[in-house]
């Protein structure tokens, strides 16, 4: 029998933090529930208990502030938002049939590990379900914690290997350590590695306190004061749990109830979380009455078929689950209508029976691929490109009309998840059958090794569900987002899918040659770190270097972290922090080159598909907001272009032998955008002049010729110029270009002096956002703005969106065109990566000449602006010469 245990004020202030600016319509902020029960129906689905509970934190102190006084004494104030968030989610709780425990004068980790305690008397195996370290001291052989975030489980060994210790001896580690955020001293400057290396020698703190005497240096004196002035002692008994709570109800009793349906929905239309509507009822792989499983030629053709002769079907891959690239077809399923849907299984590691067997994967192949290529058939996916992808794999190419539900899901709601499981909840009312209910990843790990009955009911429903949101959603397009759907959006997915698989080629060992280089600057800078903090510390402890910059050299703090702490240690602060103080300039490179060291140098290597040699990056349309296609898997639109290490990493994407990589990139779109859209004479004369437009403003603002614009004044001008369009205030330019408050704002005046239509265009911006709630590209995108307590920065977004926006729909019909000119043409050079506003290609010798003197042309060709675009374009055997 096992007990799930969720740290359910842990979950609700990690999903607070982590889900954004949730708001219901009427602005009440829903951001840190939808987290919460979002988690609750995972833990339910991942690990199934036949005892439950969840445990909040009650009003009010606990029996630790008689302890101390300064307990918890640092922490803000809660934040409105998140207060006003604690009483629904126990509603949603209680709905969901999940006892609920919240008792007065402890905190939630004593409930917690009161319950463990008698869930381990009573025989049953424990699971927590938590992130907060303190509940690591209760893991043992029968008690493991989950940690939903990060999708992981830590045993004993898992403890271990996290914190250097075994749970038995967490309370003594953090004793040691002490806790910032709970206001828990523990011993000065001893940190995880200190406290882990102690206890690894003296096995318990009592034997540590013992022989205190053996402990050399200022960490020893520091011990020896923390024994005497009885720091470490209070430390201790503030960082353990109590276990003998007086409980209301005993671990175990706490059957979930049923839930409650009607009280669900209410709360999930008041809350406007349709999402979550279906929560509460039978999944359909339990309900569903009929599933086709195709075993015979026959019956294939037949479907395949019926399917040309309907003109349409729902088509869905399953795979092994490797990268998609080298993913193999395990099976795949089709929908021919409402009620009409079979899966094909190919290679399942499991027996159908006695007298049946899997259809081999040639003769499917052979028999699926004329409906593959006819086109006529419109073929229907939920994330096409993946199974296009899956199907290339076996060089089967799809023809005619790809519609993708996923696809015209984002272009409907950009801001609403395009998953299936959201989509069929939100539309369909139906809550399906995820994959982790399929595929758990401990028992079973692929979905080749599901039983043929369940996957077949599994893949069915997706084929199913993807015939079935057709309707609502691709048909529900209308007007300008059914173009943008249509004409830009939906004929991107096929040359994405192309971008992908063309990949880019690596210089593996100019990558390993920097990676060593940057090894031994780090190396040095850890050096120059520890001379310049006068004491050697971990570079990569925030912690660490915390109380050296603001207790040793007495930094004043300058911003709080999210969680509100004062002393942040944040790229923001030591920048600010640099000029003065060496040990933050020596940890900000120490950082940069890590980053670009383990990103980059050292995995990029590691992600080469053996069967390509080449690196494939995952191009996703459905993530950003403004519509920006963004890249994984690696991330290569990340890469720094303004230092030599960035510069670096980029010379190691090469042209294969006999090509030239080609680097065509938009000039200052966002600025040519915005002056179409204001329709500001200024501007569109200073653009159809191909004048220096940064001179030019700066001219404009400072009242002088531009022959007499000095370096400095051009870096101000162009600070507002992008700034404006991002919706820079006074404050946030007069940080930037290092001035005071009243000069940027004289500077921006004069700027909407000369530029009155672009202060029109602004204000004409921020009305239409907050009124709609969203704004539209120039082709009609709408990009949902974001309702929040901040409505300076709902206006900042909304004002930079359309430009935004407008740029990402310019590249997409750039690509489209590019894509198509290469391919009408039959040449041979190919787009294979696309970065911000840069198309970048690999073209063979003979072809650079054509690609460097047609290309531009066709990218500015893509749209008619009041002002020209302007690509810049050039060649080299790299990425970083070309660009």
């Amino acid at each position: 029998m096992r007990l799930l245990i969720v740290d359910a004020t842990g979950y609700l202030f990690r999903a607070f933090h982590a889900m954004g600016d949730f708001r219901t319509k009427e602005g009440v902020p829903t951001g840190a529930i939808y987290g919460l029960v979002n988690m609750l129906d995972k833990l339910q689905r991942d690990w199934p208990a036949q005892r439950v509970a969840c445990v909040m934190d009650a009003a009010g102190k606990t029996f630790r502030h008689k302890m101390s006084s300064d307990y918890k004494a640092n922490r803000p104030p809660l934040n409105p938002d998140l207060r006003t968030q604690i009483e629904p989610s126990k509603h949603f709780i209680a709905a969901l049939g999940w006892p609920l425990l919240c008792e007065t004068g402890v905190e939630a980790d004593d409930v917690i590990a009161t319950l463990v305690l008698q869930g381990q008397a009573a025989g049953m195996e424990v699971v927590i379900a938590s992130a907060d370290k303190d509940l690591m001291q209760l893991v043992n052989e029968k008690v493991s914690l989950f940690d939903g975030f990060k999708d992981k489980s830590y045993d004993s060994d898992g403890v271990r290997e996290k914190f250097g210790v075994l749970p038995e001896q967490m309370a003594d580690y953090l004793a040691l350590t002490g806790d910032s955020s709970d206001n828990i001293r523990g011993v000065t400057k001893v940190g995880a590695k200190t406290a882990a290396k102690w206890l690894n020698i003296y096995s318990s703190l009592d034997n540590l306190i013992s022989h205190a005497d053996e402990i050399k240096g200022v960490v020893g004196d520091n011990l020896r004061t923390a024994i005497t002035d009885g720091t470490l002692d209070l430390a201790r008994r503030l960082v353990t749990l109590k276990t003998d709570v007086p409980l209301p109800s005993r671990a175990d009793s706490l059957s979930p109830r049923p839930p409650d349906a009607t009280r669900w929905r209410e709360l999930c239309t008041q809350y406007e979380f349709r999402h979550f509507a279906a929560l509460t009822e039978t999944t359909t792989l339990s309900a569903r009455a009929v599933v086709k499983t195709i075993t015979t030629i026959t019956e294939l053709q037949a479907w395949v078929d019926a399917a040309r002769r309907n003109r349409a079907v729902a088509l869905d891959t399953e795979t092994d689950g490797s990268p998609v690239m080298q993913a193999t077809l395990v099976g795949f399923s089709l929908a021919l209508d409402d009620n009409r849907a079979a899966y094909v299984p190919l290679a399942h590691r499991v027996e159908l029976g006695s007298d049946s067997t899997q259809l081999a994967i040639k003769t499917t192949l052979a028999i699926l691929k004329p409906l593959l290529e006819d086109k006529n058939t419109v073929k229907i996916f939920h994330n096409a490109k993946y199974d296009l992808h899956v199907l290339a794999n076996y060089n089967l190419q799809v023809c005619g009309v790809v519609e993708d539900t996923k696809v015209a899901a984002y272009v409907l709601s950009p801001d609403k998840a395009t998953n299936m499981d959201a989509l069929a909840a939100h539309y369909l009312d139906i809550k399906t059958v995820s994959y982790r209910d399929v595929v758990d990843g401990k028992t079973l790990k692929h979905f080749s090794q599901t039983d043929i009955e369940t996957a077949s009911r599994y893949a069915a429903e997706d084929a199913e569900v993807t015939w079935k949101l057709r309707k609502p959603i691709i048909d529900g397009l209308t007007g300008n987002q059914a173009d943008v759907y249509k004409n830009i959006d939906r004929p991107l997915i096929g040359v994405l899918m192309e971008v992908e698989r063309a990949g880019v080629r690596l210089d593996e060992a100019a990558l390993n040659n920097f990676a060593n280089a940057m090894r031994a600057r780090m190396k040095e800078l850890e050096t120059e770190a520890h001379r310049a903090a006068g004491e050697p510390f971990n570079l990569n402890s925030p912690r660490q270097l915390e109380t050296l910059l603001f207790d040793k050299l007495k930094a004043l703090p300058l911003r709080k972290t999210t969680g509100g702490k004062a002393r942040s240690t944040n790229q923001v602060t030591l920048e600010k922090l640099a000029a003065d103080y060496p040990l933050a300039r020596i940890v900000l490179e120490y950082r940069g080159l890590a980053k670009l060291t383990g990103t980059y140098a050292e995995k990029l290597p590691r992600m080469i598909n053996p069967n390509t040699k080449r690196v494939h990056t995952d191009f996703n349309q459905t993530w950003v907001i403004t519509g920006r296609v963004s890249s994984s898997t690696p991330n290569l639109q990340n890469i720094p272009i303004r230092t030599a290490e960035g510069r670096r990493i980029r010379q190691a994407f090469v042209a294969s032998p006999g090509a030239l990589i080609i680097s065509a990139d938009y000039s200052q779109i966002e600025l040519r955008i915005m002056a179409h859209i204001a329709n500001d004479a200024a501007l569109i004369d200073a653009f159809a002049a191909d004048a220096d437009i940064h001179r030019r403003t700066a001219a404009e603002i400072f009242g002088i010729a531009e022959n007499a614009v000095s370096g400095e004044q051009r870096r101000a001008a162009k600070a507002i110029n992008f700034g404006l369009i991002y919706g820079m205030s006074a404050f946030g330019l007069s940080r930037s270009i290092d001035a005071t408050r009243e000069q940027a704002q004289h500077y921006i005046d004069r700027y909407f002096s000369r530029y009155p239509q672009v202060a029109k265009f602004m204000a004409q911006t921020r009305a239409c956002a907050m009124e709609q709630g969203f704004v539209e590209t120039l082709f009609g995108r709408r990009i949902p703005t974001l309702a929040g307590v901040d409505r300076q920065a709902a206006e900042r977004a909304a004002i930079n969106a359309p430009m935004q926006g407008s740029a990402a729909d310019i590249i997409k019909l750039a690509m489209l065109a590019t894509h198509q000119w290469l391919h009408g043409n039959n040449m041979q050079t190919r787009i294979i990566l696309q970065v911000h506003d840069e198309l970048v290609l690999e073209a063979p010798k003979t072809e650079v000449d054509e690609v460097l003197e047609k290309l531009p042309s066709i990218m500015c060709g893509v749209v008619e602006l009041r002002v020209p675009l302007k690509v810049s374009i050039s060649a080299g055997k790299n990425w970083d010469i070309a660009h």
